[in-house]
C-alpha cells in the first residue's frame, strides 16, 4: 500500500464514521456497527438470522482453553462484533479466560460476566441471553474451526459491503483524501480478514 501523510483535517468527516460513531451507538445497543448510510437490515445479520455466531459460541463454551485460544486467536472476537455484538463480547471474555490456561465453560463465562458487570441494562440483557441461548445450541468442539471458518466468511462479506455502501454514499462529495484514506484502510481490513479466514481454513480461503 502507498503510504498517506497529510494533516488530520479539523472536522470530522463522514467517512470515519465507519470506525467510531457507528460503532460506539452500535455498542450501546448491544448490535454489530454499520458505516454511514448502512442499514443495519442488508448489512449486519442478528444472532437469529445468522446462527454461526452462536454455534461458535456453544462450541466455545465445551472446549479446552489451548483450543480456544488459537480458534479465536484466529477467528477474533471484535471481528464477530461485525455480525453481533454481545455474542462478540462473551467471546471476548473466553478467549481471555482460555489464554490464562482456564477452560470457558458456561457456568464459569457467566459469572464471570456477573461480576464484571456485562450484564447491565439493555446490552446485559442482550448478552445473558446470547449466553443462554449458546447453551441449549447443539456444537461440537472439534468443529470449531468450521465454525470460525463460517463465520469469518459472513465477516468478510459483511466488511465488504458495508465498505461498499459507504463508498457509494459518498464518492460524489466527500474529500478526495478521505475516500483515498478509507480505499486504504477497508482494504488492509479486508485483506486481514481474507488470511486469517485462509488460516482457519488450512491455508485455501
Amino acid at each position: 500500500m502507498i503510504p498517506i501523510s497529510a494533516p488530520t483535517p479539523n472536522y470530522m468527516p463522514k467517512l470515519e464514521r465507519v470506525d467510531t460513531a457507528w460503532r460506539s451507538a452500535a455498542e450501546s445497543a448491544g448490535r454489530g456497527w454499520w458505516p454511514i448510510a448502512v442499514s443495519p437490515s442488508t448489512s449486519a445479520r442478528s444472532a437469529e438470522a445468522a446462527p454461526m455466531p452462536k454455534t461458535l459460541l456453544a462450541a466455545t463454551l465445551l472446549a479446552p482453553a489451548h483450543q480456544v485460544a488459537e480458534i479465536l486467536g484466529v477467528c477474533q472476537p471484535d471481528s464477530v462484533r461485525l455480525l453481533d455484538a454481545p455474542t462478540a463480547t462473551i467471546l471476548e471474555l473466553s478467549l481471555e479466560l482460555a489464554a490464562s490456561g482456564r477452560a470457558p465453560d458456561a457456568a464459569f463465562v457467566g459469572a464471570e460476566l456477573l461480576r464484571r458487570g456485562h450484564y447491565a441494562g439493555h446490552a446485559g440483557d442482550l448478552v445473558r441471553t446470547r449466553l443462554a441461548e449458546a447453551v441449549t445450541t447443539v456444537a461440537y468442539p472439534e468443529l470449531m474451526p468450521e465454525y470460525a471458518a463460517s463465520v469469518l466468511a459472513r465477516v468478510f462479506r459483511a466488511r465488504l459491503a458495508a465498505a461498499g455502501e459507504a463508498f457509494t454514499a459518498s464518492a460524489e462529495d466527500a474529500p478526495e483524501f478521505d475516500l483515498w484514506s478509507l480505499l486504504i484502510r477497508e482494504g488492509k481490513e479486508l485483506r486481514a480478514i481474507w488470511e486469517r479466514l485462509a488460516a482457519v481454513r488450512g491455508g485455501a480461503a
